[in-house]
């Protein structure tokens, strides 16, 4: 198997897989800098432990990182289980690990769920988060957020109708900045064009954040996906707006 160059002596390669019915996995060392991993296929011989994980919504999905210290990024990717339902069965190594980053998403309604969770376990029932959008359907020119619940910044994702210039925009703003009508500069300064008609700029998607490490000071703001910091708990909701 080919890799990209490994970073550290310590360097392993996580290798799972389903068997006659069975799940199986071990770890292969990888030497500092090898691209290769040649595997014995009678090795992979641990049984993994499992846990059943359900949610309040469908379309579940569930991703899982283990870092072996919390303090550095390294990390195994430990899969991704999908389900149309509300329940998986996630297998995973029974060796300890520092921290676990626990990615779990599903839907309700019209609205898609995201949490991050880094922490000692993996959790067997996902989170809930009281996040509601009641922001109407807009371009740049007509943006008005309106939304309730736990709030700590909120995001709006804009894209140009296909007569405009094919600009993508992202506007993230702390919920305690929530105002009725936002005042834009001029993004024509920035992005080397003319002017840029903000009314053909079209909103696709907007979400809610409730983020336990929050601190408005700090940029970039956390987005869905984010992983990278020790003890995160990230709750977020999206409405999408295109049909």
């Amino acid at each position: 198997m080919k890799l990209y160059p490994a970073g550290s002596d310590d360097t392993k390669l996580y290798a799972h897989f389903r068997i006659g019915g069975y799940n199986v996995y071990n770890f292969f060392d990888v030497g500092k800098g090898g691209t290769k991993v040649d595997i014995d296929m009678t090795q992979i011989n641990k049984t993994p432990l499992a846990k059943t994980i359900t949610s309040t919504g469908t379309n579940l999905s569930v991703t899982v990182l283990a870092r072996p210290d919390k303090q550095y990024y390294s990390n195994y990717f430990i899969g991704t289980i999908t389900a149309p339902g509300n329940q998986v069965n996630y297998y995973y190594p029974s060796e300890p690990f520092a921290e676990y980053i626990t990615k779990i998403t599903y839907k309700l309604g019209n609205l898609d769920y995201y949490f991050t969770k880094n922490s000692s376990i993996i959790p067997d029932k996902t989170d809930t988060y009281n996040g509601v959008i009641n922001t109407p359907a807009s371009t740049l020119a007509t943006f008005k957020p309106s939304f309730s619940g736990s709030v700590d910044y909120y995001a709006g994702y804009f894209e140009s109708e296909k007569s405009g210039p094919g600009f993508y925009m992202q506007l993230f703003s702390p919920a305690a900045a929530y105002s009725a009508g936002i005042k834009f500069p001029d993004f024509s300064k920035y992005l080397g064009v003319k002017s840029v008609d903000l009314s053909k700029e079209t909103l696709i998607s907007f979400a809610l954040f409730r983020d336990g490490t929050f601190d408005e000071t700090r940029f970039p703001y956390k987005a869905n996906g984010t992983s990278s910091y020790p003890d995160l708990d990230l709750r977020s909701v999206t409405r999408n707006y295109r049909p």
